[in-house]
């Protein structure tokens, strides 16, 4: 794209100068020509169009493409266990990840009852403190179906969890008309898991206590995907484009060069 770029926008004389923004500069300083600001501001215009923004655009969609849903059923799955306590999935990070959404198991994915309030929170395992608000799940914060059986919420702002760090993703609240999935007691499973291509591990036999609103430290029995219970979408940090955004401030002062 920036070979096309030099090829169809500089003069034949000055095509082999570094193909840089520095190089843009220098081909017209040492050029001599009179218009060389005009010809410079022109340059910017079409390296911006032409080379940053669909480079800045790819990134994007690249990102958003990415994302992985750690706990998730194929269609609406019904719960099957009416346990109001907290319950807990482990996974540990493995490449430096950002969460994106959050989710709650919704009970044959047909919404919520009235008075059903589910909770979802971020533990740290080695702290066994939240590292996240509580996420609450209602009729008045229904979030978005999802990953079958599932509700989300969409975060503003990503969190970003550490490579090495050691977390639990807690769900409470659930009840008689909004239960959760136990996959130990009957029906279609556990839900499946996805671990991004290795950006995170599911680890543990899962836990549970019966207080909420606190880092359930019960282990239970196993498997680390027991429950039918909370979930998140998350995606590998993206690449800085630190060097790509210098390019274009660099670009950008040019326009305030004159010729002597």
């Amino acid at each position: 794209m920036l070979d096309e770029f030099y090829n169809t926008s500089l003069p034949k004389n000055l095509q082999n100068f570094n193909k840089s923004p520095s190089g843009i500069h220098q081909a017209f300083t040492m050029s001599g020509h009179k218009d060389a600001c005009m010809k410079t501001n022109s340059l910017i215009i079409k390296f911006v169009s032409n080379v940053i923004s669909p480079l800045l655009a790819l990134a994007a969609f690249s990102t958003q493409s990415s994302a992985a849903i750690a706990y998730a059923y194929t269609g609406p799955t019904a719960g099957n266990q009416n346990f109001t306590g907290a319950l807990g999935l482990d996974f540990d990070v493995l490449s430096s990840i950002q969460i994106t959404e959050v989710m709650a198991f919704d009970d044959d994915a047909d919404g919520w009852s009235t008075g059903s309030n589910i909770s979802v929170v971020i533990y740290d395992r080695d702290t066994q403190l939240s590292i996240t608000p509580n996420y609450n799940f209602s009729i008045a914060q229904p979030g978005a179906l999802a990953a079958g059986s599932y509700r989300s919420q969409i975060l503003s702002t990503p969190i970003t969890l550490s490579a090495g760090g050691r977390y639990s993703i807690v769900a409470w609240g659930f009840n008689a008309n909004d239960q959760l999935y136990n996959s130990t007691v009957s029906g279609v499973g556990a839900p499946s898991t996805d671990d991004g291509g290795g950006l995170i591990s599911f680890t543990g036999l899962a836990r549970n206590s019966a207080t909420t609103n606190a880092y359930p430290a019960r282990p239970d029995t196993g498997p680390a995907n027991r429950y039918g219970s909370a979930s998140f979408a998350f995606q590998a940090v993206p690449e800085p484009t630190g060097v790509m955004l210098l390019s274009l401030g660099s670009l950008l002062m040019l326009r305030r060069r004159r010729n002597p």
